[in-house]
């Protein structure tokens, strides 16, 4: 009995021309559609990003200004006392607020301060969980800034100098952390090169340069 061979089957459906209505055409109502969506919907999708990180923002610079009105903020002063006497600053101490670590009783201190004032405490979670929702923001508007308005954008990177200066200098939850840390450590990409670029500019301008909270 003549059985055709099933690879001629399979060679014919491979080579089978495709349909040109499955393609859009110019002047269709998708090629219509994704012209609109090109010129109207994409700039306002953008904009929504733009709004979303800029409000984020604000809401972490918020945050950090109300932590330091707790009554056990005193102890975040003692940390920026002791890094202006360490030779290597900031990063050092925290790194250094660990058991064992040179500034190890800084950290006893700033956990017995969170167990001991709820609202220190309350406030604390609150500017963590702002920052990690500010750099989620951050990050997701990272390829729409190019295209900004350049008031917008220029308010959003005042903001974020705030912020970095701010969770650098705010322990994490872990021991040997700062937040910013912890934050950059969940691989945010757009949110890491923003820090390296702030953190470049303010070793060339000076310890003066590194901007600080808004009233």
């Amino acid at each position: 009995d003549f059985r055709p061979e099933r690879s001629e089957s399979i060679s014919v459906a491979q080579t089978a021309p495709q349909d040109p209505a499955s393609a859009p055409q110019a002047g269709s109502a998708r090629a219509l559609f994704d012209r609109f969506n090109q010129s109207r919907m994409q700039p306002r999708r953008d904009g929504e990003l733009m709004q979303t990180a800029e409000g984020a923002a604000t809401a972490a610079v918020g945050a950090f200004a109300d932590l330091e009105k707790a009554d056990s903020a005193a102890i975040l002063s003692r940390i920026r006392e002791a890094a202006a006497t360490s030779s290597g600053g900031i990063k050092e101490v925290l790194s250094e607020m660990r058991p064992g670590g040179a500034y190890e009783d800084l950290r006893r201190d700033f956990n017995a301060a969170l167990a001991r004032d709820e609202k220190f405490s309350a406030s604390y979670e609150k500017a963590a969980n702002a920052l990690d929702a500010y750099a989620e923001h951050r990050n997701a508007a990272a390829p729409v800034l190019p295209k900004a308005n350049a008031s917008v954008l220029a308010k959003l990177e005042a903001l974020d100098e705030q912020i970095v200066k701010a969770s650098s200098e705010l322990p994490g939850r872990d021991s040997g952390k700062s937040a910013l840390d912890e934050t950059l450590d969940k691989g945010r990409e757009a949110v890491k090169n923003l820090v390296d670029s702030l953190r470049n500019a303010f070793s060339r301008e000076g310890p003066s340069a590194s901007p600080g909270l808004s009233p």
